[in-house]
């Protein structure tokens, strides 16, 4: 179904569908179509654009303000500069965006776009920088491997994948007018990591891997404020990713819990003790 899917956004893009569709409108609009009732019954419904777009601004206000901050201070030396925005553009490409709740994927379609929006602001500083001989050499690090989504409904997880195809287009399809470079989207090498399944019973280390990785430091000083010596000439040092957990999770106070909601935390915390009065949404803040 990926490979249809994926066929589906090329075959019909000369169409012109593309161009014009909204897929953060179109998922909000099916969901209040066909699940309005329901999605009431299970979130407080966030259904603007304007909103999202709010709520998703955090995802990168640290990231913002390193692009500012590189901004005010121009008067480096070029080499500093390019240097900087090197750094930059490496760890927006690595940044994970992770929405339990995720529904038709309103919240990973906008930060996607921000995140690529922001890529693009970054390469044309370095163009600036190193010339326009560079233009078609560029190509997007920002993967839709990078975002991951639980969603309890099996349609909604459907559209919230094609969604994000839709989304790698328009922005593909701006990268080449800026840049000359038509970035290919088959075959398919990259995929959202959208799951359905119940947040408050998965095992979100399974989804959205955040282990550490291990780096031996070789400094000196570094090591003497380390934990645990990798060597005679070094330590391990664990790193973990950037994560963004972000999403409108379903608040349900104990009044309002059904069933099966009650069912999860007795799932969740299993012999450990916990607050009767606790809200649903509290097994998120708890996973997160």
């Amino acid at each position: 179904t990926l490979c249809h899917q994926r066929s589906l956004c090329t075959d019909v893009a000369p169409l012109v569908v593309l161009e014009v569709l909204n897929p953060t409108l179109q998922s909000l609009h099916n969901l209040r179509t066909l699940w309005h009732e329901q999605r009431q019954a299970l979130t407080n419904n966030i259904n603007s654009c304007k909103q999202l777009h709010l709520a998703t601004n955090l995802v990168v206000v640290n990231i913002l303000d390193m692009l500012k901050y590189y901004l005010k201070h121009q008067e480096e030396v070029v080499t500093r500069r390019i240097k900087h925005l090197d750094e930059l553009w490496a760890r927006i490409s690595k940044i994970k965006i992770f929405d339990p709740a995720c529904g038709s994927g309103n919240f990973l379609i906008i930060s996607y776009k921000r995140l690529r929006e922001l890529e693009l602001r970054i390469l044309q500083e370095k163009t600036m920088l190193q010339g326009s001989g560079l233009l078609g050499r560029f190509t997007s690090r920002i993967k839709l491997e990078n975002f991951y989504g639980i969603e309890l409904e099996d349609f909604p997880r459907e559209l919230a994948v094609l969604s994000m195809f839709i989304a790698e287009h328009q922005m593909n399809m701006v990268f080449n007018e800026e840049f000359g470079k038509k970035i290919e989207m088959l075959p398919i090498e990259d995929n959202p990591h959208i799951v359905r399944g119940n947040a408050a019973r998965l095992d979100w280390q399974e989804i959205c891997p955040n282990r550490g990785h291990q780096t031996v430091v070789r400094n000196s000083q570094t090591a003497m404020d380390g934990i645990e010596l990798g060597g005679s000439d070094g330590l391990v040092e664990t790193t973990y990713d950037e994560i963004y957990v972000i999403g409108n999770p379903p608040y349900k106070g104990a009044d309002e819990q059904s069933p099966a909601q009650k069912s999860d935390f007795r799932y969740y915390f299993r012999n450990e003790d916990y607050s009767a009065n606790m809200d649903y949404v509290g097994i998120w803040f708890i996973k997160g």
